[in-house]
């Protein structure tokens, strides 16, 4: 089974954060993840893929870390970006076999949060 990886850097959105953002930032914050995915998707040059498992590895700077499961609206984003740029026909389950998300890890030093995605291609 063949991998296939790529990041994107900004502010991780949190669940508890997206309930409270205004229906229009939200929506502003949802392109502005898709567009930058879709833009490292096709520096990766991922190509497309029938059924993948997803990995997501978030990574961060400040000093209280989300749960696992918290950074799911930045990882919808990317999900849908892969289907924006064509590497998936779609992400429901017969794309999509699926969806791990990692607790997120510390770094150090200063600059953007990031999340990293993990395609692994499935066995059809």
């Amino acid at each position: 089974m063949k991998a296939h990886r790529f990041s994107v850097r900004g502010k991780l959105l949190s669940i508890n954060g997206e309930r409270k953002l205004h229906h229009q930032r939200r929506a502003e914050w949802v392109s502005e993840w898709r567009t930058d995915a879709g833009w490292e998707i096709k520096a990766a040059r991922i190509p497309h893929l029938e059924r993948v498992s997803i990995v997501a590895q978030p990574f961060q700077h400040k000093s209280v870390l989300q749960d696992a499961g918290n950074c799911l609206p930045t990882v919808k984003a990317c999900v849908d970006a892969l289907v924006d740029v064509g590497v998936l026909d779609g992400d429901g389950p017969d794309h999509v076999t699926a969806l791990t998300l990692l607790a997120p890890r510390r770094i150090e030093g200063t600059g953007a949060d990031y999340v990293t995605i993990e395609l692994v291609e499935a066995m059809t």
